[in-house]
């Protein structure tokens, strides 16, 4: 497994790998991730960006920012073909590493819906912080903080 930060010339990597990821859950539940564009993943690229390949394929993504205490990552996804091989692991690994060398919380949200995706964040530490309502659906959103690590 290899993760690098995304580079200007990724975007459409960016935009194809978070498309994928998320075009299951888009069916199900509102989202606006499939109205990524390339201006919006530049953007995030700009911010903060990594990416996962297996085997030299790209496998997996996610976008991040630093505030005043914490990194915030957001969008992360793991191409269909590719779940189940510790790509979202080693994405939030490498998060989780950048954060500590700062001494920052990790922050992130995902979907109340998914309690399989929520569980990943509580078995690596994390605890819920909140709950967001999105689409006139309620709780929709579970926020997360993982505590900075002393």
């Amino acid at each position: 497994m290899d993760v690098r930060n995304a580079l200007p010339s990724d975007v459409w990597l960016l935009v194809g790998l978070t498309r994928a990821a998320f075009a299951e859950t888009a069916r199900d539940l509102p989202s606006s991730i499939l109205k990524d564009t390339p201006d919006s993943a530049r953007q995030a690229i700009e911010q903060g960006a990594l990416l996962a390949f297996v085997n030299a394929r790209a496998a997996g993504a996610v976008r991040y920012e630093f505030a005043k205490d914490s990194l915030h990552f957001t969008r992360l996804a793991v191409h269909p073909a590719c779940r189940g091989r510790g790509v979202a692991t080693a994405l939030v690994d490498r998060l989780e590493a950048l954060a500590q060398t700062r001494r920052l919380h990790v922050r992130c949200s995902a979907r109340s819906k998914r309690p399989d995706r929520r569980g990943f964040y509580l078995r690596r530490g994390y605890r819920i912080e909140g709950y967001e309502d999105v689409y006139g659906i309620a709780q929709l959103k579970t926020h997360l903080i993982k505590d900075a690590q002393t």
